[in-house]
């Protein structure tokens, strides 16, 4: 048998990749580069953004005149005379009965912390009221 050695010379090798390299650059050349300013996709996309932005800042400052108009309207109305006289109506009264006025107190504590107080059985009625005192008519 008759081998061969097929050779290929140097020469012809970097001859191909110079070729290769400049097709290459040949197509890149021809290739057309994507302009955003000349594209009207792009252009729809970037006033659609535009007006996003403009509605967002618009909508932000009108909640924020609204925000200040309820502010003070809630000022005008509410003075701290009529804050103390709400408050005042909420406090239990002298004349009330001690064990009455921690009841409520220990409702309303209840309520806050959203349980609620047990009403009390007929028998611990009966046993609250036979425990309280009697008062006389001269005090």
């Amino acid at each position: 048998m008759h081998e061969v050695n097929h050779i290929v010379p140097g020469q012809l090798v970097n001859r191909l990749r110079l070729k290769n390299l400049q097709k290459s650059m040949e197509q890149l050349v021809e290739t057309e580069m994507h302009q955003p300013s000349q594209c009207s996709g792009c252009e729809n996309k970037r006033a659609q953004l535009a007006e996003d932005a403009f509605l967002r800042r618009k909508r932000t400052i009108l909640e924020g005149v609204l925000l200040q108009e309820k502010l003070k309207d809630h000022l005008c109305t509410q003075d701290a005379l009529l804050i103390i006289g709400k408050m005042h109506q909420r406090l239990p009264k002298l004349s009330d009965d001690p064990r009455d006025i921690w009841r409520k107190l220990k409702e309303r504590a209840l309520q806050a912390e959203g349980m609620a107080l047990p009403e009390p059985s007929p028998k611990q009625k009966k046993h609250i009221s036979s425990r309280a005192p009697a008062l006389s008519h001269g005090e």
